[in-house]
């Protein structure tokens, strides 16, 4: 069995979700704030956190003036914050974009998810097409090499005032068995019980 023919079958919930349709309402921004970065740009609180936005807003961070985030909560214990972001339909194509996968490792509960595209190169770990439920693209903030240390080989994005942001990814998943709020966070646990976790 020569290795050049074998092929991945995956199950139907992991079909290839690149040419889907997705409606723009089952879009979404998400933003994780990490100690230090981005502080007092959008938020008073101090990271790390999660912002979540609705749609695909293309700047970092969302820059129109009527646009603010769902959910901009910081943990404290007690009390736990209300929950933010709308219930999720079954049976629909979602998508989310998410800023800070070069250092955040990303985890959706429930539902494996695709990877659609990312910035900067891929580290030839997590390609485009391949699914996951956690993700961190450390290449993601390079533009030609890996690690990109200097700050001359990282990417500039819409909206940022200087090199050094943290990557970004476009995930799709299908809610084909569960509606409502899906939990997700960053998989560093210290920065998940401070606040970089949204549901």
């Amino acid at each position: 069995h020569p290795a050049w023919k074998f092929s991945v079958r995956r199950p139907c919930y992991l079909v290839d979700m690149r040419n889907a349709v997705v409606e723009e309402s089952h879009m979404r921004h998400i933003e994780f704030w990490g100690a230090g970065y981005g502080e007092g740009l959008i938020t008073n609180f101090p990271g790390p956190m999660a912002i979540m936005y609705d749609g695909l807003r293309p700047n970092f961070p969302p820059q129109e003036p009527d646009v603010g985030p769902l959910g901009e909560v910081k943990f404290d214990d007690p009390p736990m914050p209300d929950a933010y972001g709308s219930d999720l339909p079954l049976g629909e194509a979602m998508q989310w974009l998410i800023n800070g996968v070069a250092y955040h490792p990303f985890h959706l509960h429930v539902s494996p998810f695709q990877i659609y595209n990312h910035t900067g190169i891929t580290d030839g770990w997590s390609l485009v097409g391949d699914w996951q439920d956690t993700l961190i693209l450390t290449a993601s903030n390079c533009i030609s090499t890996f690690p990109c240390g200097s700050s001359d080989d990282q990417l500039l994005p819409s909206g940022a005032t200087e090199k050094g942001w943290p990557g970004e990814v476009v995930i799709r998943w299908w809610t084909d068995q569960f509606p409502g709020r899906y939990i997700s966070h960053c998989h560093l646990l210290t920065h998940e019980d401070e606040g970089m976790m949204f549901y």
